[in-house]
């Protein structure tokens, strides 16, 4: 028998669902306003209550008798106070905007992801026009916002945070009048158990690099082992010249990044420009390597082209981790790796660490970075890499993880 149809699902006026959830949503004088209704699910149920909101209808009902002030309903109150002034955009026309230049520059993958962000941004910082998004708001914000789903909601309520900052940050350089005002604002803590095999702080163990290392080619072996004996993120290591590396003195400045339009820019605070003393085994393997090519950048495309975005070599990295038969984390895992490593050394100290990942907050580099591994009992420059060394066709020699 043919499967039956189903019947489209249909909402009541002026409400609309995303993720799950049911919203409000109507024009008035040329303002849209926008706001949860209650906690209402996308569910049969659910749409009929909010086809009966008795609060909803009033809203409407003073709308078309011109009467209507936000600040009269609960439900519109704690989410629309603020107009258009001085020429500064609301959240919501700028953060379209913004979304709409990130299109060209970021992977599809990327870009879906914003798109949700700012989906779930936009319903409470709406109209409030740029210059009024401050600490205050923000953390009024994070107090309304309650994770559903254990460290999942927490995890996705920090992603916004993160995205809300990245977009006030380029606000700053678009609108004199703009202050960023969101450094000291944190991310939310969630002490729910991490996995430590898949979840967001997992990192690649000493034996995955190894397994990464041999079957990567020469450049992205490089850029792997950049990332975790000097912890560079994805935009340094895009951006990163020949001038930047002293080998004579065993150093790596970081002193630019690739952003999300494709743009070479200085890093975003003070604590992103810093020297690294380059690890034995990175020193040896950076000088080989750039004997290889005569290009300002030390890492360019496969076709020798400089990167034009953070996610150039995702899907190389993809196909690698399957061959290599490891587990499919994040380029981040290796910068994770380098902090949970480099604290199991013997002359560890935090403030040292924190400051070559570009981190101005020690907990930062302890709290999110840094997992719980076995004390290697040797100093980070005695670290030996690879495990494996080759001597014959059918023969491998182990050399340890460090020199005594």
């Amino acid at each position: 028998m043919p499967k039956k149809s189903k019947k489209p699902v249909v909402y009541p006026p002026n409400v609309f669902a995303s993720k799950g959830r049911l919203y409000f949503q109507k024009v008035y004088q040329g303002q849209r306003y926008v706001a949860p209704l209650n906690g209402l699910k996308d569910t049969h149920g659910g749409r009929q209550m909010a086809a009966r909101l008795p609060e909803v209808q009033l809203i409407i009902a003073n709308m078309k008798a011109g009467i209507f002030n936000p600040n009269n309903f609960s439900l519109l109150k704690n989410y629309h106070t603020q107009g258009d002034i001085e020429g500064i955009p609301i959240f919501a026309d700028y953060a379209d905007k913004w979304l709409e230049m990130k299109k060209a520059h970021v992977a599809p993958s990327t870009y879906r992801t914003y798109r949700d962000l700012i989906i779930n941004l936009k319903l409470f910082f709406w109209d409030y026009t740029l210059d009024k998004i401050d600490r205050e708001l923000v953390e009024e914000w994070l107090a309304k916002k309650k994770p559903e789903d254990g460290k999942g909601g927490f995890a996705n309520l920090n992603d916004q945070l993160r995205r809300l900052k990245s977009i006030m940050m380029d606000a700053t350089e678009d609108y004199d009048k703009v202050e960023y005002k969101l450094r000291r604002v944190t991310s939310l803590k969630s002490y729910a158990v991490d996995d430590p095999e898949t979840g967001n702080n997992a990192f690649f163990t000493i034996e995955e690099l190894d397994k990464l290392y041999w079957k990567a080619k020469e450049r992205m072996r490089c850029m792997m082992l950049t990332s975790f004996f000097a912890s560079l993120r994805p935009g340094e290591l895009a951006a990163l010249k020949r001038e930047q590396i002293n080998f004579g003195e065993g150093t790596l400045r970081v002193i630019s990044t690739l952003s999300d339009n494709g743009m070479i820019k200085e890093p975003k605070t003070k604590a992103g420009y810093r020297t690294i003393e380059m690890h034995p085994v990175l020193l040896l393997h950076l000088r080989n390597y750039l004997n290889t090519h005569n290009h300002e950048f030390v890492f360019v495309s496969e076709r020798g082209n400089p990167f034009t975005r953070r996610q150039s070599w995702e899907r190389e990295f993809k196909l690698l981790k399957v061959t290599a038969g490891v587990r499919d984390l994040r380029w981040y895992g290796l910068r994770k790796a380098f902090a949970t490593y480099r604290f199991a050394c013997s002359d560890a100290v935090p403030a040292t660490i924190a400051s070559e990942m570009g981190h101005a907050d020690v907990s930062m580099t302890l709290n999110t970075y840094s997992q719980k591994v076995k004390h290697l009992g040797i100093k980070w420059e005695s670290l030996e890499f690879p495990l494996m060394r080759p001597i014959g066709p059918n023969v491998v020699e182990f050399s340890g993880k460090g020199k005594g």
